[in-house]
């Protein structure tokens, strides 16, 4: 798999060009403490863990988190996560499949939107999506680019910490 972790307050960038497929171990874990995060992968493939990790972890941080990638699978497909004020976006250009936890977790105090083109399943839940602080930006977003995508069992629409909006839209959206 691949790790990027920087300690600094610069950006972290993952570029993958061919698939990734792990027998243990995340497929992708990348990390900074204050900068901007972004992940930008094809098909990712983790056996025992989660496929797709991008964290900005310092509170103070303003650092977005982006996660764009193919078709994904692992115990959790896609964690994003931004502890400090940044935004988070998700975008699935395929299949996305937690074995274990979610199929998607997105979380943020900022806005957090996430694109789906195909089907999300998680053993939990398919898609998890927590975001807002109240301020300005505090929005949660799923984007649907398939004319009736299914995201199986979605959660996080109790708006959590002041957030102000959700939407779901584009083409119609199945919840199971």
């Amino acid at each position: 798999g691949v790790d990027a972790e920087n300690f600094g307050s610069g950006n972290t960038t993952v570029t993958t060009v061919g698939p990734v497929n792990v027998t243990t171990g995340n497929g992708i874990f990348a990390l900074t403490t204050g900068g901007n995060v972004s992940v930008i992968a094809g098909d990712v493939t983790a056996a025992s863990n989660t496929a797709i990790i991008a964290q900005q972890t310092k509170v103070a941080g303003a650092g977005n988190v982006d996660v764009t990638a193919g078709n994904v699978s692992g115990t959790t497909g896609i964690d994003a996560h931004n502890f400090g004020t940044g935004t988070v976006s998700v975008t699935a250009n395929g299949t996305v499949t937690g074995t274990f936890a979610e199929g998607i977790k997105a979380t943020g105090n900022d806005a957090v939107t996430v694109s789906v083109a195909d089907t999300v399943t998680g053993a939990t839940r398919g898609l998890s999506l927590v975001g807002g602080t109240g301020g300005a930006g505090s929005t949660a977003t799923v984007i649907t680019t398939e004319s009736v995508p299914t995201i199986l069992s979605f959660c996080g629409l109790t708006p959590p910490k002041g957030l102000k909006q959700i939407t779901i839209g584009v083409g119609g959206l199945t919840l199971q």
